[in-house]
C-alpha cells in the first residue's frame, strides 16, 4: 500500500470517526418531532403564498374576472369566474361572509312576499334568449304560480358587455318602472328587440306605447336620475354573488337556499322543477 492510499484510508477513518455521537450524547425524539412539525407548517405556509402568487399572476395577465354570456345561439358562449374561482378555491367558503342580496324596487317584484319560492330572472334586453324566455314563459308563470301565490317572481337586469344597448334599455325600463309602466316598457323592449338593437334608439319604440307626458318624464329620469344606474348595478352584483354564466338565468330561492337554473329550458322541465319544490 503506498503513501497515498494510506493517507485515503486514514481520511476516511476521520470522517467515520466524527459522526459517532458523543459520549454523553442522549436522543431528545421530542425536540426532533418538534423540529419536524416546524418544517411541515413552514412547507405548507410556502405552498399556500406560492399558490396566491400564481393565482394572481392568472387574474392580472388573463383579465377574465367575469364574462357572462348570452344564451341565445347568435351571442358568444364561452364564459368563466377565473378570478372568483381561484379566491374560493384559495379562501374556503365557510370563510367567506355570507350576504343575501335585497329585491330592489317594488316595481321589478310580482307576486305575494309570504310566497314559499321566490325566482329572480335575470335578463339583458339585447339576448334573444331573454326575449323568448320573458314573452313566452313569464306569462304561464304568471298564471301558474305568482298569481296563485306559489312564487313571488323578481326580474333582475343583467345588462352583458357584448350588448351595446342593453344598458340603456334598462334605465329606460326602471325609469319607466318609476312611474308605473314597468311591465309595458319590458314588455315593448322585447318586442322590438330586433329594431332598437341596431341602432339603439329605444325612445322611439317606448315612445310608441307611452303617453306623451309620460315618455317626456322618462327622458328626464334616464338623462338626470343616478338611482336608475344604482338599481341596474345592484342587480349585476346579485348575478356576480350566484355566478351566472348566460342570460336568461333564474335563481330559485327556496329553503333558504339559492338554485340558478340556467339554462331555463322549456317550461315543462321548469313546472316539473317547481312543482317538486313545493311538495
Amino acid at each position: 500500500m503506498d503513501n497515498r492510499e494510506l493517507n485515503e484510508n486514514r481520511w476516511v477513518e476521520e470522517r467515520l470517526a466524527g459522526l459517532e455521537p458523543s459520549a454523553g450524547w442522549q436522543p431528545d425524539a421530542e425536540h426532533g418531532l418538534g423540529r419536524l412539525g416546524a418544517r411541515k407548517r413552514l412547507g405548507r405556509l410556502r405552498r399556500r403564498v406560492g399558490v396566491l402568487s400564481a393565482a394572481a399572476t392568472v387574474v392580472v395577465s388573463a383579465g377574465l374576472l367575469f364574462s357572462p354570456t348570452c344564451q341565445a345561439a347568435g351571442c358568444t358562449t364561452q364564459a368563466r369566474n377565473l378570478g372568483e374561482k381561484i379566491w374560493q378555491s384559495v379562501f374556503p367558503e365557510k370563510n367567506q361572509a355570507k350576504s343575501v342580496p335585497t329585491l330592489g324596487p317594488a316595481y321589478k317584484i310580482t307576486g305575494s312576499p309570504t310566497a314559499p319560492i321566490t325566482c329572480e330572472l335575470y335578463t339583458d334586453y339585447e339576448c334573444p334568449a331573454c326575449a323568448r324566455f320573458y314573452l313566452n314563459v313569464v306569462p304561464m308563470l304568471l298564471t301558474d304560480y305568482v298569481h296563485t301565490g306559489k312564487i313571488r317572481l323578481v326580474h333582475r337586469d343583467f345588462p352583458l358587455q357584448m350588448h351595446l344597448y342593453s344598458r340603456a334599455a334598462a334605465r329606460y325600463a326602471n325609469a319607466a318602472g318609476k312611474l308605473g309602466f314597468y311591465d309595458v316598457a319590458v314588455i315593448r323592449l322585447f318586442e322590438t328587440q330586433s329594431v332598437w338593437g341596431g341602432n339603439g334608439d329605444v325612445d322611439t319604440q317606448l315612445s310608441q306605447v307611452l303617453a306623451p307626458d309620460v315618455m317626456e318624464q322618462v327622458r328626464r329620469l334616464t338623462r338626470n336620475d343616478a338611482s336608475l344606474d344604482q338599481v341596474i348595478t345592484a342587480d349585476i352584483e346579485s348575478g356576480q354573488r350566484d355566478q351566472l354564466r348566460q342570460t336568461p338565468s333564474l335563481v330559485v330561492v327556496a329553503n333558504g337556499k339559492r338554485q340558478v337554473v340556467a339554462p331555463t329550458g322549456d317550461y315543462a322541465l321548469l313546472k316539473g322543477y317547481l312543482d317538486a319544490l313545493l311538495h
